[in-house]
């Protein structure tokens, strides 16, 4: 039987187009289901970092916190004193403080039952706020409720106390700033010397704080 070009021509054409049919799916090979798996497992771990919140709070350098909501910035000294004696004051009224102070010694059993012993002072019982759990003592200032807190720090070898004026916990405010405070705890009477070389002046002026008294 004799084949003509034409039809030899067309049976070639056939074939090629065949040959690249068969090319172009050979290239669609199943991947195997961990790597697909393991590439959407990466970006998902991927957005869960990327999404992780930054830490905002302010650094006082021996501590971070955000700034109690109805407070502004004192020292001890007064407005030219330094952060390591930094306390805050009421904006509406300046009776009302929250103040600092570092133990010696690290017993917050001890200062407690000391503070305790005072006239109009007594022990209250134990609250878990933030990372710490805090002795208390309980007082009145200006004939309203008041709160002396006392919590051992860890690896610190201290412990810290913060004294609420015509204040307690219950205070949304001042349970937020609780829940947010960190102290250092290796190094902490290292950062509170450290502290003393920063004026509660900067401080205020690079985290938009207000120092007591100076509000328009």
């Amino acid at each position: 039987m004799k084949i003509t070009k034409k039809l030899l021509a067309a049976c070639l054409a056939a074939l090629a187009l065949s040959m690249a049919l068969m090319g172009c799916n050979g290239d669609n090979t199943a991947k195997p289901a961990g790597s697909a798996a393991g590439s959407a497992s990466k970006q998902t771990t991927e957005k869960k970092e990327s999404k992780k919140p930054a830490d905002d709070r302010i650094d006082f350098t021996w501590f971070k916190a955000y700034a109690p909501e109805g407070y502004d910035v004192w020292a001890r000294s007064g407005s030219d004193g330094n952060v390591s004696e930094i306390l805050f004051n009421g904006i509406e009224d300046s009776n009302k403080v929250i103040s600092f102070g570092v133990s010696s010694t690290k017993d917050a059993e001890a200062v407690a039952n000391r503070d305790a012993e005072r006239d109009g002072y007594e022990r209250g019982e134990d609250v878990t706020i933030g990372r710490y759990t805090w002795k208390t003592v309980n007082f009145t200032w200006h004939k309203t409720p008041s709160m002396h807190l006392v919590t051992d720090i860890p690896n610190s070898g201290r412990s810290v106390e913060i004294t609420l004026f015509m204040a307690t916990p219950d205070d949304p405010a001042v349970k937020a700033f609780l829940e947010s405070i960190e102290f250092c705890e290796e190094d902490l009477e290292e950062k509170k010397l450290e502290a003393k070389d920063i004026s509660i002046k900067d401080l205020c002026e690079e985290n938009g704080l207000v120092i007591s008294g100076t509000r328009k």
